[in-house]
């Protein structure tokens, strides 16, 4: 069973750390790790920013109940309630030169839309002023190879995530 971890890339003089609890490790913001068998594994992520020295670690535990394909296309994450949609809209399937994102703000505020590659690379960033409401943003994305990415939508203290495919 193999799944992909993610954590937002934050200042570049972070350390990354993956504990899978299985005894694999990984070091970047994205990893794809494969479990041979089902069970109960905590996960560990530990940041560690070189500069100060600080360290934040947060474990979860992770279920892997079957040897099938788990498709987790979006997911969202954060503190605030009623802020941010747990739904990010992106087409075409697959996107071209243009990709379409559309989800609900129930505040205002300023977005942060981050395009990333497999490996954790941000390849786009875009920031724009939201209005209550639908919103719907465009993205030149001419420039950026076939691949699958994840977009990131940031604002009010939530991020959301969805799986892309050019």
């Amino acid at each position: 069973m193999s799944y992909f971890f993610m954590t937002l890339p934050g200042d570049t003089n972070n350390v990354y750390a993956w504990d899978f609890g299985d005894g694999a490790t990984g070091s970047t913001p994205l990893e794809n790790h494969m479990y041979a068998n089902t069970g109960s594994y905590v996960v560990c992520l530990t940041v560690t920013n070189a500069v100060d020295s600080c360290t934040n670690t947060h474990c979860d535990t992770l279920v892997v109940s079957s040897a099938t394909w788990t498709n987790i296309n979006s997911f969202t994450v954060g503190t605030s309630e009623n802020t941010w949609p747990t739904e990010l809209n992106a087409y075409p399937v697959p996107f071209q030169n243009t990709l379409q994102l559309e989800f609900e703000v129930a505040e205002e505020g300023t977005l942060h839309i981050s395009l990333m590659d497999a490996q954790g690379r941000v390849v786009l960033n875009e920031s724009a002023d939201a209005t209550r409401g639908i919103q719907r943003v465009s993205l030149n994305t001419e420039s950026v190879s076939n691949g699958i990415y994840f977009v990131m939508v940031e604002a009010n203290g939530t991020t959301t995530v969805r799986r892309v495919v050019k």
